[in-house]
């Protein structure tokens, strides 16, 4: 086996990356090739580096970087991190060997900041890097079908929301895309700057590079992306956007119109989207990062979230994580002040 790292992805290479992301089943779209290139063409970083194993000339794993500045300091990090949910590596962790070859070679370049990692995978990289720092970032909170239709939704409470949402003059229709169109996607976005996500300065759709990357990669991969949408009559109230990768949704947005808080539209329309894809045969529902008041009703379950960095500087890395941790202290001080919240928002998008 040998390890290469290189600066520039051919069309050979994507193709191989394809490839091997159908073969693995990944259940994440962001260790695919195509969001790496939507956020390429996007965002277009002025240096990639893509670290490859090979078995003769057979791709075994991959770890895309974007070089980015981090904090004012230079970084080769996961692509757009920020917006993705898990890591960008794709690789079998459980094969030592290729993993010690993949860490060797990101080890080469200097500043490393590795985000949305699983638990055993973070470990792993560490294992074979021990001076990295491994720091506890997100929850990723996730329905598991066995546990019931609903998770652990409280009875009373569903049947409560369905009664009152058979109770609107307007009546209520969930709609499942798996199969739209651009206009499609701009009309949630245009949904999304009304909604009350976007009062409480949470909205991501108010930045055209986000919109215009969203939309690129659903022209690269239209199978993978999933919309559903609520309407009370004609009027669209709800919707959610997420990513169908093997047989796991794993969720990404979700928004919903001031005025209709009564109904409860985001818990109507995530049952209507549960009973959707268990009669896909998934065997769970992937709420992406983030652990919140909405999603513990769901669910008690969660899986941990890592990122993991390092540096050939002990002051580099120092300063990094100090700044990390200062910058999530910053963000339990203002998450519940809507105007602060929006202004850490539009910071964090220009600066970080």
């Amino acid at each position: 086996m040998k390890a290469v790292i290189y600066t520039v992805l051919s069309d050979h290479l994507k193709q191989q990356w394809e490839q091997l992301w159908l073969k693995m089943q990944s259940t994440t779209i962001m260790n695919s090739p195509y969001w790496f290139v939507a956020a390429m063409d996007v965002f277009k970083p002025e240096r990639i580096r893509l670290v490859c194993v090979y078995e003769d000339d057979q791709l075994l794993a991959i770890a895309p970087f974007f070089e980015c500045n981090h904090y004012g300091i230079l970084v080769y990090a996961t692509p757009i991190h920020e917006l993705g949910d898990r890591s960008s590596i794709l690789c079998d962790f459980t094969h030592k060997e290729v993993v010690k070859l993949l860490v060797s070679k990101i080890a080469e370049l200097r500043n490393v900041w590795l985000t949305g990692l699983l638990k055993h995978e973070a470990s792993t990289l560490r294992e074979f890097i021990t001076t990295a720092r491994m720091i506890k970032s997100d929850l990723n909170a996730y329905i598991d079908f066995s546990d019931g239709p609903y998770g652990e939704y409280p009875e009373y409470m569903r049947n409560k929301i369905m009664r009152r949402s058979s109770r609107s003059p307007q009546a209520f229709r969930a709609v499942h895309c798996e199969d739209f169109s651009i206009p499609t996607l701009q009309l949630i976005f245009e949904l999304d700057q009304k909604s009350v996500k976007q009062q409480k300065g949470r909205s991501i759709f108010g930045h055209e590079d986000i919109r215009k990357f969203i939309e690129l990669l659903y022209t690269k991969a239209p199978r993978n992306m999933h919309i559903s949408i609520l309407y009370a009559g004609e009027q669209l109230i709800a919707y959610s956007l997420g990513y169908v990768c093997g047989s796991v949704y794993q969720g990404s947005q979700k928004a919903y119109m001031p005025g209709f808080e009564y109904y409860s539209p985001g818990a109507y329309l995530l049952f209507s989207l549960l009973d959707y894809m268990r009669q896909k045969g998934s065997p769970e529902l992937d709420f992406g990062k983030g652990y919140d008041r909405f999603k513990s009703f769901f669910t008690k379950k969660t899986r941990q979230l890592y990122t993991v960095e390092f540096t050939r500087n002990s002051w580099t890395s120092h300063y990094l994580l100090s700044m990390y941790k200062t910058r999530q202290r910053l963000y339990a001080l203002v998450e519940n002040h809507y105007g602060l919240y929006a202004f850490y928002k539009r910071l964090k998008h220009r600066f970080i």
